[in-house]
C-alpha cells in the first residue's frame, strides 16, 4: 500500500506522534520519563505489604503462561488456616508478619521462570512452568519449609500451617482461570479435610 501524503522520519526523543484522537509521544530507553512510567508501572503491580506481586501483575501474566504452549504450566495456590483467628489472638500487626515472613520463605524456592503472586488476604500464587509430576516437588518443599520456618512476633511463637492445591493446564482449559478454579478447590479440599480430622 502506498501513502504519498506521508514522509518516513526517524522518531527522536520527545516526539510527538497523532492519529486521530490520539497523541503518543516517544521515549529514549534512558529517558527519565520511562523509567518514572516503569517504577508506577511496577508498583501498581507489587503487593505493598509482602513486595511479591499482586493479582493485577496475574491477570497480564497469567494469560501470557497459558498460552505459551511450549511450556508445561502448572499452578500452585495455598493460604494461611486459620488466619482470621492468629489475626484475632495476636493482633493484625502478626497477622502482617505472618503473611510477610511466608513470603519470603517462599521467596527462597522461586526459580527462574516462575511467578509468586500474592493473590489476596492470606492467599498466594505459584504459577510455575513444570509439570504436575515435578511440580508436586516444589509443593513438598513449600511445605517443608514452612513448617521449619520459626514464627516469632513479639516474642510469641505463632503456629502457621498452610492449606495447598495444585494443577496442570490441560487440554480442556480455556485460559489460567481454569487451571486457578481446580488448584483453588483443591487447596478447600484439604483445608475441610483438616478440620474434619481436628473434629474427630
Amino acid at each position: 500500500i502506498n501513502f504519498p501524503d506521508y514522509q518516513c522520519r526517524i522518531l527522536k526523543n520527545n516526539s510527538y506522534i497523532k492519529a486521530s484522537s490520539l497523541i503518543f509521544k516517544f521515549l529514549d530507553k534512558g529517558n527519565i520519563e520511562t523509567f518514572s512510567s516503569q517504577q508506577v508501572l511496577s508498583k501498581a503491580q507489587t503487593d505493598s505489604l509482602t513486595g511479591v506481586g499482586n493479582r493485577q501483575l496475574l491477570k497480564i501474566k497469567g494469560p501470557e503462561y497459558f498460552l505459551d504452549r511450549e511450556k508445561t504450566l502448572s499452578l500452585i495456590v495455598f493460604d494461611v488456616d486459620n488466619f482470621k483467628a492468629i489475626n484475632d489472638t495476636f493482633g493484625h500487626l502478626a497477622g502482617d508478619y505472618v503473611l510477610k515472613s511466608l513470603s519470603s520463605c517462599i521467596l527462597k524456592l522461586i526459580r527462574k521462570g516462575d511467578l509468586f503472586i500474592r493473590y489476596g488476604g492470606d492467599e498466594f500464587c505459584l504459577l510455575t512452568p513444570n509439570s504436575f509430576s515435578s511440580a508436586i516437588n516444589i509443593v513438598d518443599r513449600i511445605k517443608q519449609e514452612v513448617s521449619q520456618y520459626p514464627f516469632v512476633f513479639k516474642s510469641q511463637k505463632i503456629s502457621v500451617d498452610i492449606s495447598i492445591g495444585l494443577a496442570e493446564r490441560m487440554e480442556k482449559d480455556r485460559s489460567w482461570e481454569d487451571i486457578y478454579h481446580r488448584a483453588d478447590k483443591m487447596s478447600y479440599k484439604q483445608k475441610k479435610r483438616k478440620k474434619t480430622k481436628k473434629s474427630l
